[in-house]
């Protein structure tokens, strides 16, 4: 296996936390996807206050997005 975040969350690459990092990274990609999804659930709605709800969380997604890359990019870099 390639060095990556799998090997952070089994172990091999110790994150210095207790392997707190690497769940914290597994919640933000979760939460990246659920926010997604959830915009595109208010997106279904024809009003404009749906737009503006679906804005928010697609903004919200590309931060957590954002914050999953450099978690990522943080503990692979040790």
């Amino acid at each position: 296996l390639p060095t990556g975040m799998i090997s952070v969350l089994n172990g091999t690459i110790d994150d210095g936390w207790n392997g707190v990092l690497g769940w914290f990274w597994l919640a933000c990609a979760s939460l990246t996807g659920v926010l997604a999804w959830f915009t595109r659930a208010a997106l279904r709605e024809r009003s404009y206050s749906a737009v503006m709800a679906a804005t928010g969380l697609s903004y919200l997604a590309i931060l957590m997005g954002f914050g999953t890359d450099l978690v990522a990019r943080a503990l692979l870099m040790v």
